[in-house]
């Protein structure tokens, strides 16, 4: 899933994105797990990994071109650093990541956390700036943002998930740069998540890994265990039980909220070598294959027949022709078929008619992300 924050001017000035991921300082994986993200920072020559230090500027507002972000109240600037979106993997592609050690898998979790940003960045930054002294709100034309990749939850299990953190400034098409208006990313977050769930699963299809959909909608790889993942769930676990004494029913809302209040100390300089050693056994205790753990990576799924386009179930809404810099092709690439099934190559124009007819039946109207 997907979910939203706003970062904090501790988080901004502290380098709190690398120490949440519990990286050793000044380790080689841990550098490597941060990379730039943007149209506005490539064109300033922001590109490969994260400078931590340059990052913390762009966060406390000093933009690109020397402006310093932000307002003065009462003599003091203020200003919000930016937006935190966190893409998590499910638990099962976790433990296939991480504990099996299938780097493939990685590979597609950041592929398709930069297949949804692209999408957020063209369509859902807008900002707000005056021309010819009114004040208009349109698309950016480009962000700033850092992509930071953990592997780790607080409790220590296997937890595939990265921030993509994007400094409140966007360039207009004025050519100098002005604040985020977020609302189109709230409101659109349900459609973000499931951006990055269809890409994956799609990468993974093309990996021959077979994978189905869970409760939430969640990307779940059909060859790991509820035992294994429940063996690897210690944070989920909390968070259930803090919801369950507090009388709620479990939904991605209640969970967010209980993780918040159930937040333990980080870890710092942890020794991961050792760690993996711990998931290794706590695997094979669950029931993991050691043949599986030894060869590192899943195996190939099984042909699957071809499903019919009107038998499929949908998949994320795409962008129209019309739009530019190349979002409607990228799009064409995420039409698959349902959970371990071959991918259908079809038209995707042909699959948005099919969407607008039959949400179209029930609905006299509907939104655009519909």
């Amino acid at each position: 899933m997907m979910s939203i924050s706003n970062v904090s001017a501790g988080a901004a000035a502290s380098g709190y994105y690398k120490q949440e991921g519990y990286y050793k300082a000044g380790t080689e994986e841990g550098e490597r797990a941060a990379t730039w993200f943007g149209k506005a920072a490539e064109e300033n020559g922001l590109t490969g990994y994260v400078d931590d230090r340059h990052f913390a500027q762009l966060l406390d507002g000093e933009a690109p071109d020397g402006k310093l972000m932000g307002r003065y109240v009462d003599g003091e600037r203020q200003h919000r650093p930016g937006l935190d979106l966190t893409f998590s993997a499910s638990k099962s592609a976790s433990v296939a990541a991480l504990v099996i050690g299938d780097k493939r898998i990685i590979e597609a979790h950041d592929a398709a956390v930069r297949a949804a940003m692209i999408v957020v960045e063209e369509r859902f930054i807008k900002t707000r700036f005056q021309q010819d002294g009114e004040i208009v709100t349109k698309n950016g034309e480009g962000i700033i943002a850092g992509i930071y990749r953990h592997d780790t939850s607080r409790a220590l299990d296997p937890n595939l998930h990265s921030h993509a953190v994007i400094a409140n400034m966007v360039k207009n098409e004025n050519g100098g740069y002005s604040a985020i208006r977020n609302e189109a990313v709230y409101k659109n977050q349900k459609l973000i998540t499931e951006i990055y769930r269809s890409d994956f699963e799609n990468r993974m299809a093309d990996l021959g890994i077979a994978t189905e959909r869970g409760r939430f909608g969640e990307v779940n790889i059909s060859g790991i265990s509820q035992e294994v993942t429940e063996a690897f769930s210690k944070r989920r676990q909390e968070i259930l039980n803090a919801i369950d004494n507090k009388g709620m029913d479990v939904s991605p809302e209640t969970a967010s909220k209980a993780a918040l209040a159930t937040r333990a100390a980080k870890h710092k300089n942890l020794d991961r070598d050792a760690l993996r050693e711990t998931w290794r056994a706590d695997a094979l205790a669950a029931g993991l294959g050691r043949d599986q753990l030894d060869r590192g990576r899943m195996g190939q799924a099984a042909p699957q027949p071809v499903v019919p386009l009107d038998q499929q179930r949908p998949i994320a809404p795409l962008a129209e022709p019309s739009q530019p810099s190349g979002v409607f092709e990228k799009a064409k690439a995420m039409l698959s078929s349902a959970a371990a099934v071959a991918r259908v190559e079809t038209d995707p124009r042909q699959a948005v008619n099919r969407a607008v007819e039959h949400i179209s039946e029930r609905e006299s109207a509907y939104s655009r992300p519909d």
